[in-house]
């Protein structure tokens, strides 16, 4: 698989380690990048001059979280193409439809266990997820190990 510039907000570091290790297994070419809260990503996103192909969102950080960066993402149309997983440990249906109306592509829920992300990166980096959301819609938005 070739490499792709994945971005990753998430303040938990176990979750940030579990979720480099995962992908380190899925596709060593990838590269992470980590961001602390939705606010540091937003203002990499700005001024950098390289984008990356997917972004994944936990939703409960602090300064700002991921529902927020995400209606930010999706306000600046240089950034439509790049797909948005949301990373969460709820299941509220009010938050996964805020998400999945906000434009995110695909609403993970945590915790996972080891097989779990690496499941999940596969199937993200693989492709698989953006066909998956454009023809089930909001039925199958949540993502589910198979």
């Amino acid at each position: 698989m070739n490499g792709m510039r994945i971005y990753l907000a998430e303040d938990d570091q176990d979750d940030i380690n579990f979720f480099g290790e995962a992908l380190g297994e899925v596709s060593d070419a990838s590269t992470l990048e980590v961001f602390g809260d939705g606010h540091d990503l937003l203002e990499h996103l700005k001024n950098g001059e390289t984008l990356p192909e997917i972004i994944f969102l936990d939703i409960n950080m602090p300064v700002m979280n991921g529902l927020e960066c995400l209606k930010r993402i999706r306000e600046n149309s240089r950034f439509d193409h790049i797909p948005v997983i949301m990373l969460t440990t709820t299941s509220a249906r009010a938050t996964i439809e805020l998400a999945y109306n906000d434009g995110a592509n695909l609403f993970v829920k945590k915790p996972y266990n080891y097989r779990d992300p690496r499941a999940m990166i596969q199937f993200v980096v693989s492709g698989q997820f953006a066909e998956h959301r454009a023809n089930t819609g909001l039925s199958n938005f949540l993502y589910n190990v198979q």
